[in-house]
């Protein structure tokens, strides 16, 4: 080799002047410079150096493609543009040539990848939906260095999404000084039974949780022993002190409430029957009429008719435009298992009266003969909507989750029996059979609220009444003298235990009688007067407006009564309905259904708990859960403490056993 071949390292490209030496025309000169003795290569980017025999570049291509791949790829893609190499292409050199963009970055893929993971559980969307043709399109438009999950990667993740959001219900449970339990069983599309348990406490902020615990599939045969194993094993799987359980809430089947006996029995749980099945069953009793049930099926029929028929349902439309309704609205047809849906029916047949009978004269004779109602069939619908629209009212109220329920328990449903006996006008109403039946209705449904809630038997250690009386709003109810007597000997031995529990550990002993004593008088005697002068001094005081939140009441007043602070965490707490249950079976039909069947009870279980829970655990900012449709409350205590128009309280006194 000639002694005037020299090595310019200024470029990094090894430039031969002996015209013996082949040029180097490899890519990774661009990148690597060699020593003087032509047996070392260092990187220009990172400084590392490799040994080089003259031989092969392989070594330092793989250096580049490992640690530096953005900076080679643009480099490689000119040089090979521009024609500068007549070399065959390797398959890598290839590939290089594909447009690419900048790689996705770690972080970046990641939160790409969370987000995409709460689809499924957020929009009850399948898990499959990471091989939807048009989402891996959007994805690789928006971000194309993104490479999207497989379906087991997305399913582990909910797994363990699941796994951490029990963990902190498991946390938040364990911090709350009393729990109250609903429960209820459904079947799913692809006829498989689930049990689903709510747990509801108030926190240590004063606010009103409510947690969906679990929902498990539930092979087994639905006896009463089985009910109740199954909530026993839903309170230990969360690790929820049996102690602080203070009442179940279940529907009226028989199987459920023998579970209530049950676990009373073993644990001394409450066992409470949801107060809107009462409700329905009430009304479902009252309605039983000749009269009454013929205008509902002559209703059903209009309807159904409306509903079957898109020409119908377009007329109307067109009809209320030329009467100024818009937008337009269209009839309801009621289902005789979902609460209120009659009243609502009726509601809106009564609303829509003037159209729909412009729409029935445009009819022809026979259809007109068969769907038109009679002027009295209007006039019973009116009055019937009276009454019901407070059924409706109250089973609203009684419904809710995001404020105490059971304390309006005891005022609702006083009010709505009075009301039946108050709102009575069978003297106006005499010689018209229908107009009758209504009259007879509100009578009959006084009745059976009296027989199935049996509110002049309740005693004054029940629920019911505690919490109502624990609501600073309803602590001045029209009890007898007699009756207030027993309340406040029940309060004052509930305030002890509760004291007692709460601020002396169970380990210390207690002080032996002494002399003291027998001058100053026992130091237990001391703390029961206590006891006594607080509760006396929170039942005389007057009670509160209707609009505060009884809650927000207590969280400034715990100094004042704090024993009672205690008990009113207890008993308001408790739901006066299993409806958080059952909410949970809306969202359920969306995620088994017949073209999901095959997802495992352990990945339903996770979707539901992750989309009910979504608030709680702070899963979602300002998302709505769009998945649970739900008729807005008339009562959104989000919103307002102020209650809608509702029955009065009784004048008379409350009777309790």
């Amino acid at each position: 080799m000639s002694s005037s071949a020299s090595l310019d390292l200024s470029q990094g490209d090894a430039v031969v002047n002996s015209p013996f030496e082949r040029k180097s025309r490899s890519v990774v000169w661009k990148f690597f410079s060699r020593d003087a003795a032509k047996n070392k290569a260092t990187c220009n980017l990172c400084k590392i150096v490799y040994s080089y025999n003259g031989c092969s570049t392989t070594a330092l291509k793989r250096h580049l493609d490992t640690k530096h791949p953005s900076e080679v790829k643009p480099v490689e893609s000119s040089s090979n543009n521009s024609g500068e190499s007549s070399k065959q292409l390797s398959l890598d050199s290839f590939a290089s040539l594909k447009p690419t963009s900048k790689p996705c970055s770690v972080v970046r893929s990641r939160e790409i990848t969370r987000v995409l993971s709460r689809w499924p559980w957020l929009d009850g969307r399948p898990i499959s939906l990471v091989k939807d043709k048009a989402l891996q399109e959007l994805l690789q438009l928006l971000e194309p260095g993104y490479v999207i999950p497989s379906t087991t990667h997305v399913a582990s993740l909910l797994r363990k999404q699941h796994d951490d959001g029990e963990q902190e219900v498991k946390r938040l449970v364990a911090r709350a000084d009393y729990v109250a339990l609903t429960t209820d069983i459904w079947t799913s599309k692809a006829t498989q039974a689930y049990a689903t348990t709510t747990a509801h406490f108030v926190d240590e902020n004063w606010k009103l949780v409510s947690a969906v615990l679990e929902t498990v599939h539930f092979p087994e045969s639905h006896t009463g022993i089985n009910i109740s194993q199954q909530l026993k094993g839903a309170v230990a799987r969360f690790a929820i002190p049996t102690s602080k359980v203070v009442a179940v809430v279940h529907d009226e089947a028989a199987n459920v409430e023998l579970a209530g006996r049950i676990l009373w029995g073993d644990l001394e749980w409450a066992s409470l029957v949801c107060a809107a099945h009462r409700l329905q069953n009430a009304i479902k009793d009252a309605l039983d009429k000749k009269q009454l049930c013929n205008l509902l099926a002559r209703c059903r029929r209009l309807v159904g008719h409306m509903k079957h028929s898109a020409l119908k349902t377009t007329q109307l439309a067109e009809k209320q435009a030329l009467l100024g309704i818009v937008p337009a609205k269209k009839v309801i047809q009621d289902c005789p298992t979902r609460w209120n849906s009659s009243y609502r029916m009726l509601a809106r047949l009564v609303e829509l009266q003037s159209p729909l009978q412009l729409l029935l004269a445009d009819m022809t004779d026979k259809e007109r003969k068969t769907l038109e109602l009679p002027s009295t069939c209007w006039e019973t619908a009116k009055q019937l909507l009276s009454i019901l629209r407070k059924v409706d009212s109250v089973t609203t109220h009684l419904g809710g989750e995001k404020y105490s329920t059971l304390s309006w328990y005891l005022p609702l449903l006083t009010g709505l029996k009075a009301a039946c006996i108050n709102d009575d006008d069978s003297d106006d109403d005499e010689g018209d059979d229908e107009l009758l039946a209504v009259s007879s209705l509100k009578k009959r449904l006084h009745d059976r609220i009296e027989h199935r809630f049996n509110l002049n038997g309740l005693h004054s250690d029940s629920l019911y009444v505690l919490a109502a009386v624990l609501d600073p709003r309803f602590r001045d109810l029209k009890y007898s003298p007699q009756q207030r007597d027993s309340i406040e000997e029940t309060l004052v031995h509930e305030a002890t235990i509760a004291g007692s529990s709460e601020v002396e550990p169970p380990t210390k002993r207690k002080p032996a009688h002494s002399a003291l004593d027998d001058l100053l008088g026992c130091e237990d005697d001391t703390n029961a007067d206590s006891v006594i002068a607080e509760v006396t001094a929170y039942l005389n005081e007057k009670p509160a407006k209707r609009s505060i939140d009884p809650l927000e009441w207590w969280a400034v007043h715990t100094t004042r009564f704090p024993r009672l602070a205690l008990l009113a965490k207890k008993y308001l707490c408790v739901p006066a309905t299993s409806v958080p249950s059952e909410r949970v079976f809306s969202f359920a039909g969306i995620v088994v259904d017949r073209r999901r069947c095959q997802l495992s009870h352990k990945m339903i279980d996770a979707l539901i708990f992750l989309h009910m829970n979504a608030s709680l655990l702070k899963l979602v900012d300002s998302v709505e859960l769009r998945s649970t449709p739900a008729p807005k409350p008339l009562f959104d205590p989000a919103e307002e403490y102020d209650m809608p128009a509702l029955p009065d309280l009784p004048s008379e006194a409350v009777s309790l056993d």
